[in-house]
């Protein structure tokens, strides 16, 4: 049985549907959006975007749930959730992606698994595998 996922009730930061942010913004803890941002978007940990949130700008977290629209690119360290509700316009970098059905998504999608043994970042073996394209 397929699990759901819900947006918790209790985060470090949240953003009010009435509010509107712009500029960017950086938490340390968990955020919910569920008010206007334009700007960039950065959390060491879980960015969950609320139904009624639009986010105008780039997202960098440790995973990310979008529940409503998103207008910019994402990276995640993690997982990248899009439920049947959500609308992203940009490109992905994520260790894994979920879409549900009845999504909106346009962009770019790069998914890669990070193996912490072998010493290299994601950006350098990204680079080793053009450079390898490059020399054929």
């Amino acid at each position: 049985m397929k699990k759901e996922i819900k947006i918790p009730s209790n985060t470090d930061t949240r953003i009010a549907k009435s509010s509107l942010l712009n500029g960017d913004l950086e938490v340390t803890g968990t955020l919910l959006i569920e008010g206007r941002i334009e700007g960039n978007i950065k959390s060491h940990d879980n960015i969950y975007i609320g139904k009624t949130a639009v986010v105008k700008g780039d997202i960098t977290a440790k995973n990310t749930y979008i529940f409503g629209v998103v207008q910019g690119n994402i990276t995640t360290d993690g997982f990248l959730y899009l439920s049947a509700s959500s609308k992203l316009f940009g490109n992905v970098k994520a260790n894994s992606f979920n879409v549900e059905k009845g999504s909106v998504y346009r962009g770019l999608c790069e998914t890669s698994e990070h193996d912490e043994s072998a010493g290299s970042s994601v950006d350098e073996q990204e680079v080793k595998k053009e450079s390898v394209i490059e020399s054929l």
